[in-house]
């Protein structure tokens, strides 16, 4: 089936040129192209990143818990500090 799809574009190419004119490229003709490759870069990068990764997945797991972990401290810090100014600002503006 294929070969008589390339047949009849070869046929509809040649009768074009005889007449001046070529077939005109759509939209979908650069897409996909583009997508073939995007999917390429994905399954590369993710075959990179799984042989390039330094620890296994469950010391990953672990290592991202142990961060996010620090993060939500440091935030709940962060907030508490903000608390504090807030009273001191409320403070000195209402005995001012």
């Amino acid at each position: 089936m294929n070969y008589l799809g390339n047949v009849v574009d070869s046929f509809a190419s040649d009768v074009l040129s005889s007449l001046g004119l070529q077939r005109r490229s759509t939209s979908f003709d650069l897409l996909v192209p583009a997508i073939g490759g995007l999917a390429v870069g994905v399954l590369v990068g993710g075959a990179a990143a799984l042989l390039l990764a330094p620890c296994t997945g469950v010391e990953m797991r672990a290592q991202l818990g142990e961060r996010l972990q620090g993060a939500r401290e440091r935030a709940k810090e962060a907030a508490e500090t903000v608390r504090e100014r807030v009273k001191r600002t409320n403070a000195g503006a209402a005995s001012a």
